[in-house]
């Protein structure tokens, strides 16, 4: 309810209107299913509840074209295959990468101010600041200057003190867009802090790939 009422008045500026769905989808999926590969479905299924009034449905991607790798939940290979005659379903945004993502809106005041990535239960509003989606995010934007704006995270971000393991984590399935993220996200240090790139560089090394 707290994040539905600080959206809201974000949403309504840019003309749409908030839609809150309240779902058991992932409680009943979970003791059977990982939702790294359900939630793609789950995704699906409240766009045909909503169908009756919507007839597009935009599910924004992961990563781009060059790293998709089904069977992860949503995809840009399976998640059309459920559309119907009366919804048109759409994952969006493969010809960006996150860095990509990141860049765009940067430089957005809503977006600084109302940002949130975090999926952890935890008391504050938005993001906890500590896993790993949190802690990519504000890799993200200090490499494109705009950690200090963005308000939605903890104060006193420190990318260098950011464990290893969140440019590789340890499973085969995940390498490849880890690996892309690091090697994109160095790119932006280079240009925006030149003198922290070699720390940068000693910082996404992994202790060990699965392939050697």
């Amino acid at each position: 309810e707290r994040v539905g009422q600080r959206f809201q008045p974000v949403v309504e500026s840019l003309g749409m209107q908030l839609v809150r769905v309240r779902t058991n989808v992932k409680t009943l999926m979970d003791p059977s299913f990982h939702w790294l590969y359900t939630h793609g479905a789950a995704l699906l299924s409240i766009a045909h509840l909503l169908s009756g009034g919507l007839g597009r449905i935009f599910i924004a991607s992961t990563n781009r074209f060059s790293v998709v790798q089904p069977p992860i939940g949503s995809n840009p290979i399976t998640d059309p295959w459920p559309s119907s005659e009366r919804l048109d379903i759409l994952h969006h945004g493969c010809e960006a990468s996150r860095m990509m993502k990141v860049n765009a809106i940067a430089g957005w005041p809503p977006a600084m101010e109302q940002l949130r990535v975090c999926w952890q239960r935890h008391d504050q509003d938005m993001n906890c600041g500590v896993c790993p989606k949190c802690r990519r995010t504000q890799l993200m934007l200090w490499a494109a200057n705009q950690t200090p704006t963005c308000s939605t995270f903890p104060p006193g971000f420190d990318p260098f003190a950011v464990p290893a393991d969140v440019f590789a984590k340890r499973s085969g399935s995940r390498d490849i867009p880890e690996l892309s993220f690091a090697e994109e996200w160095l790119q932006k240090v280079r240009m925006t802090h030149p003198e922290s790139f070699g720390r940068a560089v000693r910082l996404t090394r992994p202790r060990r790939w699965p392939w050697g």
